[in-house]
């Protein structure tokens, strides 16, 4: 089970890397057309609806749609399109927590952006894998391959310094000092030459999250704050949600249970209410019980215990339904895989057969030219008597 200290990282960094083993599966021409249903169907757009459905939730349809972009991908030769596909498959499963499994993926998308020169794709799989060692608490293994990332950026500042953010963050998590504390003031002057609002207020999200986990919530609400008006200017609706439960919690840490709940009432606000996912109300329900408890409000802590639990219980409902849909693809695509290699075991049967005839013929007319060879020898020699 992931502690909570890792939980607030995956939560902020996914916002960043939501984008998207190799095991190449040719199809026929006809195969291809029922795949992608029509010419317009680019690996491409597969990749980006994929994409799209891991930014909703729907993590069984964006496994569905990377699997026929990573099948129509090796069919092109597209290893461009065919990294990212296993990105995105990758993808499905962290959200799903199937770490082992997303890892395995992003380690092959990883391979194929490298040796195809992807620098695009060689980032987005470093970050994907520096998330998942997060995620299983390797928080050692998590910083250098955050490093190794940010090495592999020379001239990328804005990418260098989304990364740096995720180097930082999980040197906080792991307590890896003194790096940490170079790190962070490397990043404090980086930072200062971005103008990309969304990465200062991704910035400014892990900050606070580095600062709450350190014990120093005065300096995490300046950040969440930061953050949030950032997000309200710019309409991040997402992060803006995030940052309004970490403003709740900073502040049932610190006891003001009162701003608390003006910040979960904001949540739960109808102004928000489209924004929310079922996980949003999840958390938002739970530190709401934590504010009535803290108060001694029973009743109230019992009602929003509730909708934490019905919210809770639809999350994992959820989650079992997705990932046995996952699991279906996965039996058809290995039900094509074991079909596919009968009909080329089929073939080569054929094959040798073919050659064991092949060889039967040549022998036999061998002895068929040779037994003529006597024959006409022999007539000659009894045609000269």
């Amino acid at each position: 089970m992931m502690s909570g200290r890792a939980i607030a990282f995956i939560r902020h960094t996914c916002l960043t890397l939501l984008c998207v083993g190799y095991l190449p599966l040719v199809m026929s021409a006809n195969q291809l057309d029922s795949l992608t249903l029509n010419e317009a169907s680019t690996t491409h757009q597969l990749n980006e609806q994929a994409y799209q459905h891991i930014k909703q939730g729907h993590y069984d349809l964006a496994f569905k749609f990377s699997e026929q972009a990573r099948r129509l991908a090796v069919y092109q030769n597209d290893n461009i399109n065919l990294s990212r596909a296993l990105t995105n498959i990758g993808s499905s499963y962290f959200y799903l927590s199937q770490h082992e499994k997303a890892l395995q993926q992003y380690q092959s998308a990883y391979d194929i952006a490298r040796l195809n020169h992807d620098k695009e794709g060689i980032s987005r799989a470093l970050n994907n894998i520096g998330a998942v060692y997060v995620a299983l608490e390797n928080f050692t293994d998590a910083a250098n391959i955050f490093k190794q990332c940010y090495d592999h950026e020379d001239k990328d500042e804005l990418a260098k310094v989304q990364t740096l953010i995720n180097w930082v963050h999980a040197s906080s998590l792991g307590r890896i000092y003194p790096e940490f504390v170079e790190l962070t003031e490397q990043l404090n002057r980086d930072i200062q030459t971005i103008e990309d609002p969304f990465t200062l207020a991704y910035f400014h999200q892990n900050m606070g999250d580095v600062f709450l986990f350190n014990e120093q919530p005065e300096k995490a609400t300046t950040h969440f704050n930061i953050a949030l008006d950032i997000s309200k200017k710019h309409e991040f609706s997402t992060l803006k949600i995030s940052n309004l439960l970490d403003l709740a919690e900073v502040a049932l840490r610190q006891g003001e249970t009162i701003e608390a709940l003006n910040r979960i009432d904001d949540i739960l606000s109808s102004e928000n209410h489209s924004n929310l996912n079922k996980e949003h109300f999840a958390k938002a329900y739970h530190l709401l019980f934590r504010v009535y408890k803290a108060e001694s409000q029973f009743e109230q802590a019992l009602a929003s215990l509730e909708s934490y639990n019905r919210y809770a219980h639809e999350l994992r409902e959820l989650k079992v339904r997705q990932l046995a849909a996952i699991a279906k693809v996965e039996r058809q695509t290995q039900q094509q895989i074991e079909s596919l290699s009968f009909a080329e075991g089929k073939n080569l049967q054929l094959q040798s057969e073919l050659n064991i005839y092949q060889s039967y013929f040549h022998i036999s007319a061998l002895l068929a030219l040779a037994l003529l060879s006597i024959t006409i020898f022999l007539a000659y020699k009894l045609f000269r008597r």
